[in-house]
Formats: C-alpha cells, structure tokens, sequence
C-alpha cells in the first residue's frame, strides 16, 4: 500500500468510528471518551501494523510473520472495539427518555404511620430539563402535591458547586434527582428553641405566618387560629412531627410546611 493510500485508509476509518460512536461536543463522561480514545488508537495502530508488518513482509515473502503479526494487530483492535462499544452504550443511555420513581417512607403527619413520599421526574433525555412532582400519600390519600418545572435551573448543574461532592452535569444533575431531592425535603430534627419560627417578635414567625394562613385559606377565627398553634409549637418542640421544605434549586428551599391534622393540610411555619 503506497503511503498516500494508507494516510487516507487511516482518516477514513478514524473518522468512520468517531461517527458510529456518537460523538457529541457537550459529552463529557469519562468512560466514553476512554471508549472512543481506545478505539481510535486501535486503529491507528492496526492500520499502521498492517501497513508495515504485513504488507510489507508479504512483498518481501516473509509470510509466516507477517500472518502471525496481523493477527496480533486484530485482537488488539478488537479488544479495544469492545471498550469503546461500552462507552457508545453508555453514551446512548443518556439519551434515552427519562421517567423515573422514587420513594420513601416517613411520619409527615404525626400519627405514628409511615406515609410514603413519592418522587417522579421526567425529561426527554438525561441532558434535557426535567420536570417534576413531588406527592405525599397516607392511606391511599394526597395529602401533598407539588409540580416543579426545573428547565430555568438546567444549565447550572455545569456549575462548580451547584451540588456537592460531584463533578460535572451529568454526575451533578444525577446526585440531585436520584438522591439529594428526596432526602432535603423532610427536615426530622425538631428546631431549637431560638430558631427564628419561634421569635415572636418576627414577622416570618409561625405566630405571623401560620396566623394568616390559618384565618385566610382555612377560614378559621382569630382564637381558633391561636390554639392551633399553640398545638402546633408543642408539636415542633417535642418533635412529634417533621417539617417538609420543597427544593426550589440544589441551593434553594420553599419555605417549610407542617401537617396540622385539625385542618387537614399543610400550614406554612416560617418565612425568611
């Protein structure tokens, strides 16, 4: 094979498998890159072993070695084709729709039974933004549904600490729906006793905000009010019952809610 000849055999080939491996410039997982490095040095190296120790040696009538070179050079290359092809799978997993469950269980509302949490999130692939909702069922009733539309928050899962103890987007925007999400939503430690929900001199306090809340969307009096949350506070204080604070962003919270069972729903305690 004359050198012009092999140069182009090499470009053509080369070129051919970074196509078939699905090269995309916003794919940066390190296990594709490995795959398609491997499979690009592989066959460079057979090409260039095919060129000099097998073409070579036949025009030169040694044929024994140059059989026992080629063969050499093709398990080489094939066992680098096999990496690759697992870094071309992974790399297709990623772009296959994404609807997935998560659950798990926990007393939200005080009455010693577990209710279940239920994450699900959604997105035409894992690069694409998700949607999400978050619904928290006791007895085979909602007591809690949320909806989130996180395509604004998308591109910030590239952004050094926008989650810990990750690396980049895909590995970020893994931690956050797969773990990180369901776990910040209840908080289980009872708050102190100088946290701000208590402060009454504060217009976020639970006195404020629950106040409101209470007397606007449950339409209770002013003294009912009250007394719910005087039993609300004990509630808080002897740590009877979490609350639940709705991820806005990996770095960002709604403010937190409690279950209050003699309205039947869940009440805003504090505002910041």
């Amino acid at each position: 094979m004359s050198s012009k000849h092999y140069h182009l055999a090499l470009l053509i080939i080369v070129s051919a498998f970074w196509i078939w491996s699905g090269v995309g410039v916003s794919d940066t997982r390190l296990a594709w890159v490995s795959g398609v490095l491997m499979g690009s040095i592989a066959a460079i190296s057979l090409l260039t072993k095919l060129h000099n120790k097998c073409l070579s040696p036949i025009f030169e009538r040694s044929v024994k070695t140059s059989v026992i070179n080629c063969a050499c050079s093709i398990l080489v290359f094939l066992f680098a084709l096999g990496i690759a092809a697992c870094g071309k799978q992974t790399s297709t997993d990623t772009k296959a729709p994404v609807d997935k469950t998560l659950t798990r269980s926990i007393d939200v509302n005080g009455d010693g039974v577990t209710e279940l949490i239920i994450l699900n999130f959604q997105g035409n692939n894992w690069r694409a933004p998700f949607k999400w909702t978050l619904t928290v069922k006791a007895k085979d009733e909602t007591i809690f549904a949320h909806t989130s539309d996180d395509a604004g928050l998308d591109s910030f899962f590239a952004d050094k600490g926008y989650v810990d103890n990750c690396t980049d987007y895909l590995s970020c925007k893994k931690k956050y729906y797969e773990k990180d999400l369901l776990m910040t939503v209840v908080d289980n430690p009872a708050p102190s006793p100088d946290s701000g929900i208590f402060d009454k001199d504060s217009g976020g306090s639970i006195r404020a905000v629950a106040q409101q809340e209470l007397m606007g969307k449950y339409h209770l009096s002013e003294g009912k009010a009250s007394e719910i949350i005087d039993l609300m506070i004990g509630r808080l204080q002897n740590g009877t019952i979490p609350t639940l604070s709705v991820p806005v962003s990996p770095v960002e919270n709604s403010f937190p809610i409690m279950y209050v069972k003699e309205v039947g729903g869940f009440v805003t305690v504090y505002k910041w």
